[in-house]
């Protein structure tokens, strides 16, 4: 029997010797049903505060929070999570796996058109799926999608997808980006500027995108998901500074606010005027310590940071409380995984002894995004670091330029969050493979290789038992403790502070908002 207790478990799949069945039609009518206690209604534009603005919405390009979210407007994925973490229906309705785990078959919903009239149809599942898994394209998903070896369309409404090996974790890549179906049509019509010009299936049709100001959306009347959207407009606001950010919420220029700082999201939970929603997340924030860096690519370094952190402290006094200490790549949003009880505590003086032992100084740069809380917890970490003998230099800049850095390994250390996936290889495969280490690109941004760590990444892709399979993500946690790639600070939440108007925002563990399912009174 093959029932998945996680946050991946798809519907009810079966397992033995003939087919894997995951009947998603029958919950077609419940598809990400927003439970409403009152009827929707309909009208009006919907505000939405974000931190940044990003550079492009090719899901080529889409990797981030903010990214993510402006996406969510535009486009649809194949399958999609619920509040609960699992994975249910959206583009495709159901899905079957083969009895020798390597071929998805998906069954697609009819009826579905992008925003300039074309068919969603299973050549445009193949262009998309064929498009990002093409190694020339570059996309910041390719070390996941390189597991497919051919997509086919059986029918118009049939795609089989092949894998190059058994992955259990294939579904929830569905629910990601790289399954972002975009319009074969615009995306021919002009591949480089698409990113700009979006166009999917999605509740939104983009009509103004005025860089570092809004993006405007339109709402669009043949959406496929009954009754949606209810907002006739959508307008997001890319505000890096959170004061400005809170200031113009706080106005009632914006209806909702994401990424919001802990201070003000313990302020807005004493106001009546705001509410505050704390999904669980699947990821986490953490120190990425780059192991080609020469003093960095010795352990003993690396462990005297672990030491020389004070976890607890930066969890307390900088993030005010709102998150907890973590230990693992894995949020509290994919249960069933166990926290590393041994992780390095802080103690200063073995911090010390192990940088004397190296024998040489240690002089790092850290970088962050220039946001104040990423900045504040910056400078904590340098008076930290400092006392052991670590000089630090910090370096802030624009969150664009910090996700660049990261991908092409330009940088020491770095201080990131990571909002995660609903499984979790996608938490872990692309960061700590070996096979990422070395390419120019590539979300292994601490060049990071262990023999160990590919055994059980490979394990854990193609594990079906879900107790087994925990027990090898358990391991990899483990494993990152002792060889200390990353130092885990917080286990990431991802508040949503709305206005007492707002209805139809769901508690979904990525923290993402369904635009489509929301509404005002």
């Amino acid at each position: 029997m093959f029932d998945l207790q996680s946050p991946i478990r798809c519907w009810s799949l079966t397992l033995r010797g003939a087919v894997a069945t995951a009947v998603l039609a029958g919950l077609a009518a419940t598809t990400l049903a927003r439970a409403q206690t009152e009827t929707p209604k309909r009208g009006g534009t919907l505000n939405i505060g974000v931190e940044a603005d990003p550079a492009s919405l090719d899901p080529l390009r889409l990797g981030s929070y903010v990214e993510r979210q402006y996406a969510m407007a535009v486009f649809d994925t194949l399958l999609d999570i619920d509040a609960s973490g699992k994975l249910v229906p959206s583009l495709a309705t159901a899905y079957e796996i083969s009895p020798d785990g390597r071929a998805y078959t998906l069954k697609l919903r009819q009826g579905v058109t992008f925003h300039d009239g074309t068919p969603f149809d299973a050549d445009a599942v193949v262009y998309n799926l064929d498009r990002v898994r093409d190694p020339v394209n570059n996309c910041r998903c390719l070390a996941n999608i390189s597991s497919v070896e051919s997509v086919k369309a059986v029918d118009t409404h049939t795609v089989v997808v092949r894998l190059q090996a058994p992955s259990v974790a294939f579904a929830a890549l569905l629910a990601d980006t790289a399954a972002m179906m975009a319009s074969p049509k615009a995306l021919k019509a002009d591949p480089v500027g698409f990113g700009n010009v979006p166009v999917g299936t999605g509740a939104f049709k983009l009509v103004e995108w005025v860089k570092g100001s809004r993006f405007v959306g339109e709402r669009n009347p043949n959406y496929w998901r009954q009754g949606q959207p209810y907002a006739d407009r959508l307008i997001y606001r890319g505000l890096q500074s959170n004061e400005t950010r809170e200031s113009t919420f706080q106005s009632g220029a914006l209806d909702i606010l994401t990424q919001a700082s802990p201070k003000f999201v313990a302020a807005a939970k004493k106001d009546r005027r705001f509410k505050v929603l704390e999904p669980d997340g699947f990821g986490s924030i953490f120190i990425a310590l780059r192991t080609k860096h020469p003093a960095l690519a010795d352990m003993r370094v690396r462990k005297a940071i672990a030491h020389a952190t004070q976890r607890e402290l930066l969890v307390k006094a900088v993030y005010q409380g709102m998150y907890k200490v973590a230990t693992t790549p894995f949020g509290e949003g994919l249960p069933g995984l166990s926290p590393v009880t041994d992780y390095p505590a802080y103690d200063l003086d073995k911090a010390k002894a192990l940088l004397a032992e190296y024998g040489q100084a240690v002089e790092l740069r850290l970088m962050m995004d220039n946001t104040p809380i990423a900045l504040q917890a910056a400078q904590a970490l340098q008076q930290m670091w400092q006392r052991a003998g670590i000089k630090v230099t910090l370096t802030p800049v624009d969150q664009a330029r910090l996700v660049q850095n990261m991908l092409t390994h330009e940088f020491d250390t770095t201080l990131f969050r990571w909002s995660g996936r609903p499984d979790p290889d996608l938490n872990a495969y692309t960061f700590f493979h070996s096979s990422n280490a070395e390419k120019k690109i590539s979300s292994n941004y601490i060049q990071y290789a262990n023999p160990e760590m590919d055994r059980l990444l490979d394990a854990g892709r193609m594990e079906m038992d879900p107790s087994k399979r925990n027990q090898i993500y358990n391991q990899i946690s483990q494993l990152l403790a002792k060889d200390l790639p990353y130092v885990f600070l917080a286990y990431i939440t991802a508040p949503i502070v709305t206005t007492q108007a707002v209805r139809g925002v769901e508690l979904v563990p990525d923290s993402l908002i369904r635009v489509g399912a929301v509404w005002k009174e």
